[in-house]
């Protein structure tokens, strides 16, 4: 699936992450999101780097850079270091270190066994 094709679905994962929701699956709506996120980061960066590739190549020079199977390997916080070398808005980069840092916050609280699973208070919780 390319970056346009999910722009195209967008109103299909939303409604899919309605019902999720709305049946009290609030971390699979939210790592279903953070999901989305992270493919788009990558696919930005592919995008980026092959337009950087091709300009370098024109002049005869060689550009390595991160292979699309390199990149599924990553973090989410790996990812959006690559992508601020390509991408020169902060407030994006913030945003999205926002959003990394509050998902490591979910994974250590489920972890640690503090976070109740399906509780209203943790839906109210979590800013999309």
């Amino acid at each position: 699936m390319d970056i346009l094709e999910i722009f195209d679905r967008v109103d299909e994962i939303n409604l899919r992450v309605k019902e999720l929701e709305r049946k009290s699956f609030y971390l699979e709506g939210f790592y279903l999101r953070i999901q989305i996120i992270e493919f788009l980061v990558q696919r930005a960066i592919v995008h980026q780097e092959e337009w950087v590739r091709k300009l370098i190549n024109r002049g005869g020079l060689k550009y390595i850079g991160n292979n699309e199977e390199a990149l599924k390997g990553k973090t989410l916080g790996e990812l959006i270091g690559l992508l601020s070398e390509h991408c020169k808005d902060e407030q994006l980069i913030s945003r999205l270190n926002g959003i990394n840092s509050f998902r490591k916050r979910i994974v250590h609280r489920l972890l640690e066994d503090k976070l109740p699973l399906g509780s209203i208070d943790m839906k109210r919780s979590i800013n999309y």
